[in-house]
């Protein structure tokens, strides 16, 4: 049973856990925004206990191009979050510009030569709530953990900001390197197979039948429930479709960009210009991501204090949403030995 549904079955009953005041955990959701840069407004949600430790394991969660942080992280009981919480982290979870409530600029959407939520903004982003997570949390670097392009963002913002950043984790991710990609045919220009599809428009939309379908297709076997819990696949695709309240996606979409000239070979940053522990994950039916991005991202890490990657058995491109057994709980406590302290005391 998780530490949140203790306390709230706790307090439903009127019993009393003998904690002072300083222990008294968040509750279940603690949700806010704060202020972006130009006017823009990030949503955050924080799980952990009310007083940060000093020798406190802070961890933020960076979601990719699809549903974004609580959809991603923290959907359902006994999520990635809960069973980080669990482990002693304290978690947030942040929404780059334009993801659930996260508010995006006025984008030209006829002007589709624009990258809209480039890594640049995504990094500024992310600079944004690292600031104040290491002002809330009293602590000088925090750890971060970015799935799919959640990690190419995150991976471009530590190569900036190498002393801010505790620890790096990131799963599923794209690196800078040439080789065969399953998506490059659907976002390359028809003429000139090298260059991105301009005509693709501005912003990746998604009904609920679409975020589904990708769910599904991402599980390489005829019968899905090993993986996933097939009567929560509308109320997922409800959390993920729901921020604008019409049950569409609707996310900035240059992600799908700066991703097809990755894996062209173009680099945005290099593994070169990270200097904190790296812990690299692939799964192992991850159709997203390539074993060449793996090896290349561990190759360039020569300045990382410490590099590691792995690969979860039997795990989908969705491990933080499938069932804990299929390579959840094996990606929870490779975090919890990589991040066993703060790297830099």
């Amino acid at each position: 049973m998780s530490l949140r549904l203790i306390l709230l079955i706790s307090c439903m009953c009127g019993y009393s856990l003998l904690l002072s005041a300083q222990d008294i955990p968040y509750p279940i959701n603690d949700n806010y925004t704060i202020k972006g840069a130009n006017g823009l407004t990030l949503s955050i949600r924080r799980v952990g206990t009310h007083r940060t430790h000093p020798e406190a394991r802070v961890i933020l969660l960076v979601h990719g191009g699809g549903p974004g942080g609580v959809a991603s992280f923290d959907f359902g009981p006994g999520s990635f979050t809960d069973s980080l919480v669990n482990k002693g982290f304290v978690v947030y979870l942040m929404n780059i510009r334009g993801w659930e409530e996260s508010t995006a600029p006025q984008y030209n959407e006829k002007d589709t030569s624009l990258t809209a939520g480039s890594c640049v903004e995504a990094a500024e982003d992310i600079d944004t709530v690292v600031e104040h997570i290491r002002q809330r949390e009293h602590l000088p670097r925090v750890s971060l953990f970015g799935w799919a392009t959640g990690g190419h963002w995150v991976a471009y913002y530590t190569t900036l900001h190498n002393d801010k950043v505790d620890h790096l984790v990131v799963l599923n991710t794209l690196y800078g390197v040439n080789a065969p990609w399953s998506y490059s045919s659907a976002f390359a220009d028809p003429s000139d197979s090298n260059r991105y599809d301009s005509r693709i428009p501005l912003y990746r939309t998604s009904d609920t039948k679409a975020i589904i379908a990708s769910r599904l297709a991402s599980i390489p076997a005829a019968d899905k429930t090993p993986w996933i819990d097939t009567a929560d696949l509308k109320s997922y695709a409800w959390s993920v479709a729901n921020d604008s309240g019409h049950l569409t996606l609707k996310v900035p979409g240059g992600y799908r960009k700066e991703s097809f000239y990755m894996a062209h070979g173009h680099q945005y940053w290099n593994a070169s210009n990270i200097r904190v522990p790296t812990l690299i994950v692939r799964s192992q039916f991850d159709q997203w991501s390539r074993p060449d991005d793996v090896s290349a991202f561990y190759h360039d890490l020569v300045n990382a204090p410490r590099r590691d990657s792995i690969e979860l058995p039997n795990a989908t491109h969705f491990v933080t949403i499938d069932k804990p057994r299929q390579g959840r709980n094996a990606l929870v406590a490779a975090i919890d030995r990589f991040i066993a302290a703060p790297a830099n005391p």
